[in-house]
């Protein structure tokens, strides 16, 4: 069953909590975080050996800093899961947008 929810519903009920706020609209770009095997600790943890076995073989290669490297930028699964900075952490999310009243 899918919810709607339609802008007649809802801008009596934020008139009646403030008339100034209700004539805002906020916009803002988020994150939803997927189910992938990439946000898995443990994908980072093999990663982060792949890195430490490559700088065995390349002494100026920083297996910490080099981590990264070895981290796909997007999902296998999903190109559109992209590796991002969402609420605090990196993690591999979709991007939305969410807009709403103030």
């Amino acid at each position: 069953m899918k919810c709607v929810i339609t802008a007649d519903l809802i801008k009596p009920i934020c008139r009646k909590m403030d008339a100034a706020l209700s004539n805002l609209l906020v916009f803002d770009i988020t994150g939803i975080e997927s189910y992938v095997a990439e946000n898995n600790p443990k994908f980072a943890q093999v990663k982060a050996r792949q890195a430490k076995a490559y700088a065995k073989t390349d002494l100026a290669f920083d297996p910490i800093a080099g981590k990264i490297d070895f981290i796909p930028e997007f999902a296998a699964n999903n190109p559109s899961v992209k590796q991002q900075y969402t609420i605090g952490h990196f993690c591999n999310a979709q991007k939305a947008a969410v807009i709403a009243n103030g």
